[in-house]
């Protein structure tokens, strides 16, 4: 299943796509174009649809047939077929789910950094129990006299832990969970980071068409018309 934020980007390039008068099958190979090659799983995701829009047609079948989007954009997809207005709930749908990513975002947010802070006071409880009590236990030892109480436990804790692992052993764990805890973000197959690209190559899409369109109604070659264009 695609995360909320591939969602949004998908409907967002969707939308510019037929926005601009292309039909879905053609914007769908844009996207299929764009995919790295070694990103199989976008690469087949992109193919199917092409194929399932090649035999039917029809958009909301082909989302369909990938079986990695939400419920929700296929119904209202299917809505905006029957209406007409597939370019406005494409917008429509890549808002929503953008809004969807930045609330889940800031929840995780909001969770991760009291976590961050939880494992840097067991880094530091760490460093003192292992380093900071035995040297008050030297100084009690000089004094002729023996740390108890919990002072004792915490010294004993000290020493398992000093035998069982490295000082640097322990905080490269703690440093390890909060990197991960900062980093806990599923990396996006279908990115935004070309929009760039991906509207200069929809526009040059259009632009062939209607280059097409005004050579075949005054009769005239291709290659002529690209310099009436130019």
């Amino acid at each position: 299943m695609l995360s909320n934020s591939e969602v949004a980007v998908f409907c967002e390039q969707s939308g510019m796509i037929l926005e601009s008068g292309l039909s879905m099958l053609e914007g769908i190979s844009i996207m299929e174009e764009d995919v790295e090659p070694h990103n199989t799983e976008y690469k087949k995701m992109y193919e199917d649809m092409r194929m399932c829009l090649e035999e039917t047609g029809i958009f909301h079948e082909a989302l369909t047939k990938t079986g990695l989007f939400p419920s929700y954009v296929i119904q209202m997809t299917k809505i905006g077929e029957e209406t007409g207005n597939l370019d406005v709930v494409m917008k429509g749908l890549a808002a929503y789910y953008e809004r969807e990513e930045n609330t889940m975002q800031d929840i995780k947010s909001a969770i991760s950094y009291p976590l961050m802070i939880l494992c840097m006071l067991l880094a530091i409880m760490l460093v003192m129990v292992v380093k900071v009590v035995p040297v008050f236990n030297q100084v009690y030892e000089q004094l002729g006299t023996q740390i108890t109480g919990p002072g004792a436990v915490l010294l004993k804790a000290g020493e398992a832990l000093k035998q069982d692992y490295s000082d640097s052993t322990s905080l490269r764990i703690c440093s390890r969970g909060m990197v991960a805890l900062k980093n806990n973000k599923r990396k996006c197959g279908i990115t935004q980071t070309d929009r760039k690209g991906f509207f200069y190559k929809v526009y040059c899409k259009k632009t062939e068409q209607c280059q097409s369109i005004v050579c075949f109604f005054y009769g005239i070659t291709e290659r002529y018309g690209l310099w009436t264009f130019l």
